[in-house]
This record gives structure tokens, C-alpha cells and sequence, in this order.
């Protein structure tokens, strides 16, 4: 239990794998530069990924672009989905509305759902699922967000009820980037079947450590959805793989690329669709233990970094260096400098601690499609005198363990969004069990609350402007390069969309023949 309650950090690693693309894209999330026209109804297509699931079960599956994405949202659909630019929620099997500011909500679902089954698809299934993901036995990766709801209510078939522990105006944006969007059969959950669900396309089988194959599913109640016949979920962890398998005809889909691939593929004549993110890379610094218990070595370290060279050395130029939370087109955008270069402070901070007997020593951890990175911020560390920086290359899975059992002193992670409720709350809030970093700062935690239940702009806008000047002052991460999702596509593909961290929403893929 305790692994599977380790993997829930979760969607924190969704900008492990989800790096920024070049060359033509699609910034509303749509596939403007992949087939147009009518969709066309059958045919097949194959998507590459990167990681297995380790179960079909929805609560302990990851909502994450790179790893079960896809497949929960093929085998369960979806409650809510939102706009991959704004964040905006947008219904889908449901609709949530408040009238209190969020203290209280009502999930509204569409009439005649039903799981593939045939039982129905109601409030009470929905509360089923939910309560499933709140217990703590379940080992959900998103039991803090199921946690926040204090008491749920069927009001009558269609219609659940939410209390909230505490208020939240943005609790909906915290639904779709996890499990809680997806709704299992509770039927079939308790005979151990758990793939049955209400979405687009049915199991048709799993090749352990090969592929999952699926088939449409005849009673999708969004028809004439899904468009393909059949859908193949390919595990490819090499990204350089994944992307000759689309270019060769081998793959029409391919997920997890970062600049460099999408560049190549984009110069083969594939497709690159992006969806602009907000945040970026961060190198989490733990506060709980030395050396970075001490502010001179954390901000000793940001300041030796030179985000403009990282993103040249690893990237070849194509990220974006990150100088707020938010980019610019963000509706809460607000210019902040979270790193300053400064290599002259930094070597006074390095040779000021080894003075005192205390020379900079530590280990960066990181997951193998990210170590570029970390490799070029160890190269300029080389460049100073009283610091020594050592990597350590683990695969995902380890550096979300890692992660949260907070035994590391610094972490390359991802901390990316397009509204930032939950990951900012959940990444450095003071009370939440995914903060691993050791912070718990007052104003932090205030600017955060503030974020998560203003219902005006501009007061959300107030709460994270101070978020970004306490971090400009305490240094808790280093904010490096925004990574957006991408998807690679063939040019025969239409109906790319995304949701949260790059979800892709397959029953809108169509193939053209």
C-alpha cells in the first residue's frame, strides 16, 4: 500500500516527461495542422507512450500526459474536461456549479449514462468512486484532493452533493487533472473487474510490458464518438524510439517528446501539437535537512544557474526560461523575476560556507528523459570553486518515491498547469502531505489559500503575486524552463484535444484514409 500511496505525488511529475515543442502548433490544444475536414468514422491507430500502468483500476491510475492519460480517459471518459488554454471547466458526463463560493457544490450528471456493463452511471456510482479515492487504504495518488470534500449527498440520480472541508472556488480544476474524473463501474469493481467503465473504447486486451488494446465502444453515449474502431496503446519508453516509430508509419500518436524530438519530427513532416503550460522545471531544494536547510546555500545555488546557457545546453535552445509562474498568456500573469543569475553572489555564498567548514556538497536526483538538464546545471556548478554537485539517474516511478518520501537533498521534478488549484496548494502549502520540500512558510501558505477561494481574478492574482515574492526571497525551488505538453501526430490525424496536463481525449482521434 504504501508504493502505491508513494506513485500519488503523481501528477507532480506530470512535466517530467511533458517538455516544450517548436515549429508550427496548436496552442488552443486543437490539431489545426494534422488532417482536416469531416472526422472519418473506423479505422485504427497506434499510440506510443512511455510508462505502463501498473493497474486498470481508476483510483490508483495517473491522470498524467505520459502515462495513463490516455487509457483512463479511453476506458472511463470523462466528468469534466476544460480548455486547454484558459483552464476554464467545461462539462462533459457532468457539470459541477456552486452558489457559495465554493464551499459547497453540486455534480450534476447528463441523463441515460451508462457503464459498458449496463449498470447505470449516477450520482451514487459517482460517490462510490470518490469515497473509494478519499480512503486512504485505496492508495490513491489523489487522495488529497477526495480529502477535501468533508461529506458527499445523493440528492437523487443524477445529482451528488459536496460539502468542503474548507471553501474552494477552484475545487473543479483539481477533479480533472486526476482520478477523480474518471468513473469505474461499482458493480464490476466489486467482483475485481476493474476496467469497466462508461468511456469511449472497451479492453479488448493487455500485453504486459507490450501494449493495451482496445475496441470502440458501441454504447458511447457522446455518438457517433468514438471515430476509430480500434485504438493500440503502445509502451515505448525510449523517446528517440517512439519517435522513429511515428515517422517509419509505425505509430500515428506519439506522446512524451521533448524540443529536440519535436524539432526532428517536425522536419520529417510530422505533426507537433502543443499545449501552453504554465510553471516550468524545478530543481526542489529540501529545507528539512542540510545543506539546504541554510537560505546562503539555497540561494547560492540559484543564482549559480544560468537559465538561458541550461536551456541551450539541454534543449538546444527550444524551452523557455522561466521568469514568473505564469506566462504571458495566462489571465494571471503577473511579472515577477523568480531567478536572478548572479555568479559573483553565488561564489561569495560558496566560499562563505566552506569558510565556515560547511563547502557545498549534494546529490541531484532525476528521472532519465530530464537528465540533460540536471547534467548541464551540474557543468556550470563545475565552474566554481567550495561546491560539489553530484547526479543520480532513477527512473519515474523511483523519483516520485523519492520525491515523496522527501530522503533527497536536491530534485529535479516539474511543476506545470494552467490553473494553478491544485498544484501550486499541493506542491508548497505547509498542510499538504505532497509538499516534500519542507516548507511552511506563512505568507506562502496565505497568498495559496488566497489562490485557491477568490472568485474574483484579481484577488487570485493577488494571492500568487505574493506566493512569487516569497519565493524570490526564501528560494525553496529553482524555476528553470516551462515545458509545455506536446503531441506528436502523423498527418493523416485530426481531433488532437487536450485537457489539464495534456489529457488526451482519444475519442475525438480520427484517422483519414
Amino acid at each position: 500500500m504504501r508504493s502505491s500511496r508513494l506513485r500519488a505525488a503523481a501528477w507532480g511529475a506530470v512535466a517530467l516527461l511533458a517538455v516544450a515543442a517548436c515549429g508550427p502548433t496548436a496552442q488552443s490544444g486543437d490539431s489545426a495542422a494534422g488532417a482536416t475536414g469531416d472526422p472519418v468514422q473506423g479505422g485504427t491507430a497506434t499510440l506510443l507512450t512511455v510508462g505502463e500502468p501498473r493497474t486498470l483500476d481508476p483510483a490508483a491510475m495517473m491522470n498524467l500526459a505520459v502515462l495513463d492519460a490516455a487509457l483512463g480517459n479511453a476506458l472511463y471518459g470523462t466528468l469534466l474536461t476544460a480548455d486547454p488554454v484558459s483552464g476554464a471547466i467545461q462539462p462533459s458526463m457532468g457539470e459541477m456549479t456552486t452558489s457559495d463560493g465554493g464551499a459547497n457544490w453540486r455534480l450534476t450528471l447528463r441523463p441515460g449514462l451508462k457503464f459498458s456493463d449496463g449498470t447505470p452511471l449516477d450520482a451514487a456510482a459517482v460517490k462510490v468512486n470518490w469515497d473509494r479515492i478519499k480512503d486512504p487504504k485505496t492508495g490513491s495518488a489523489y487522495l488529497a484532493t477526495a480529502a477535501a470534500i468533508e461529506s458527499s449527498t445523493v440528492i437523487d440520480d443524477r445529482t451528488l452533493g459536496i460539502t468542503l472541508v474548507s471553501p474552494n472556488a477552484s475545487y473543479p480544476s483539481g477533479i480533472i487533472i486526476g482520478a477523480m474524473n474518471w468513473i469505474a463501474s461499482p458493480t464490476a469493481l466489486k467482483t475485481g473487474q476493474a476496467s469497466v467503465g462508461a468511456g469511449p473504447y472497451l479492453l479488448d486486451g493487455w500485453d504486459r510490458g507490450s501494449a493495451v488494446r482496445l475496441k470502440r465502444n458501441p454504447g458511447y453515449w457522446d455518438s457517433p464518438k468514438p471515430y476509430l474502431d480500434t485504438l493500440t496503446v503502445k509502451l515505448v519508453a525510449d523517446g528517440d524510439q517512439r519517435l522513429n516509430t511515428l515517422i517509419s508509419g509505425g505509430a500515428q500518436v506519439a506522446l512524451g517528446a521533448n524540443p529536440k524530438a519535436a524539432a526532428k519530427a517536425k522536419s520529417a513532416g510530422a505533426v507537433v501539437v502543443q499545449q501552453q503550460m504554465n510553471g516550468g522545471g524545478i530543481l526542489m531544494l529540501n529545507l528539512a535537512r542540510a545543506p539546504f536547510a541554510d537560505p546562503r546555500a539555497r540561494e547560492a545555488v540559484s543564482k549559480a544557474i544560468d537559465l538561458d546557457q541550461l536551456n541551450l545546453a539541454a534543449l538546444d535552445g527550444a524551452g523557455i526560461p522561466v521568469k514568473g509562474l505564469f506566462g504571458e498568456q495566462s489571465p494571471l500573469h503577473t511579472d515577477h523575476q523568480l531567478h536572478t543569475y548572479d555568479p559573483g553572489r553565488a561564489q561569495a555564498l560558496f566560499d562563505e560556507l566552506a569558510a565556515e567548514g560547511k563547502p557545498l556538497r549534494f546529490t541531484m536526483v532525476v528521472e532519465p528523459t530530464r537528465a540533460s538538464e540536471v547534467e548541464a546545471m551540474q557543468a556550470q556548478f563545475s565552474s566554481y570553486r567550495n561546491v560539489t554537485a553530484e547526479v543520480r539517474v532513477q527512473d519515474a516511478a523511483a523519483n516520485v518515491q523519492t520525491m515523496l518520501s522527501k530522503d533527497y537533498d536536491a530534485l529535479y521534478s516539474g511543476n506545470t498547469f494552467v490553473d494553478p488549484e491544485t498544484s501550486l496548494w499541493s506542491f508548497f502549502h505547509g498542510s499538504s502531505p505532497f509538499n516534500s520540500i519542507g516548507l511552511n512558510d506563512p505568507d506562502v501558505n496565505k497568498g495559496l489559500d488566497l489562490g485557491r477561494t477568490a472568485t474574483e481574478l484579481a484577488e487570485r492574482k493577488r494571492g500568487y503575486d505574493l506566493v512569487q515574492t516569497r519565493f524570490e526571497q526564501l528560494n525553496p525551488v529553482v524555476f528553470t524552463v516551462r515545458l509545455d505538453n506536446v503531441v506528436l501526430t502523423s498527418k493523416t490525424v485530426g481531433g488532437v484535444r487536450l485537457y489539464g496536463f495534456g489529457s488526451l481525449l482519444v475519442q475525438d482521434l480520427w484517422v483519414r484514409r
